[in-house]
């Protein structure tokens, strides 16, 4: 497994990218956060929100790198930190492995069926004590409505919400691209 599945990832075929950007340094400034980890045969970008996977997904097939075609993952690929893939990939392998070699911090990783890398990549500054692989919680869109009011101290770039337990918890929002 070569790159960290966290949240809802999309994953990119690295030779896909020459499609949509003119080079390497086009598609750093493009990506909308800082999850974005590579190992040179894929490209990760993890989202905490649907509608920004689905916003970030339309702008690259707007580039002209390709998500479906006859529901099967063509150049992308959307995966679920919980659930994995959420559509057919016949070009990438999806699973959890230990972090470290460490069974007790389980990850959820990607890799390229038949790729040659074997390392795990993580994005810059990644730790698992505060990663979201350890701190997860799954929230329905119409249940953050119902259960949860919004606070005015979040930071930029995050929803910030306090449930009826007084407990605070953040959804980091995107920066979508725009073309």
């Amino acid at each position: 497994m070569t790159v960290i599945i966290e949240g809802i990832s999309i994953v990119i075929r690295a030779k896909s990218l020459a499609v949509g950007f003119s080079n390497w340094q086009s598609f750093l400034d493009w990506v909308p956060n800082k999850t974005l980890c590579c190992d040179g045969e894929l490209a990760r970008i993890g989202f905490m929100s649907p509608s920004d996977v689905s916003s970030s997904v339309s702008n690259l097939e707007h580039r002209g790198i390709r998500y479906l075609v006859d529901r099967q993952s063509l150049d992308i690929a959307v995966v679920d930190q919980l659930h994995g893939l959420c559509c057919s990939c016949d070009w990438l392998e999806v699973g959890t492995m230990p972090y470290n070699g460490d069974e007790a911090k389980p990850i959820m990783a990607a890799k390229l069926i038949g790729g040659k890398n074997n390392l795990l990549m993580l994005p810059d500054n990644w730790d698992y004590r505060s990663s979201l692989t350890m701190n997860y919680r799954f929230i329905p869109t119409p249940e953050i409505e119902h259960s949860f009011a919004d606070i005015d101290d979040s930071i930029p770039g995050q929803r910030a919400f306090i449930d009826f337990d007084g407990k605070k918890w953040f959804m980091n929002r995107t920066n979508i691209p725009k073309d």
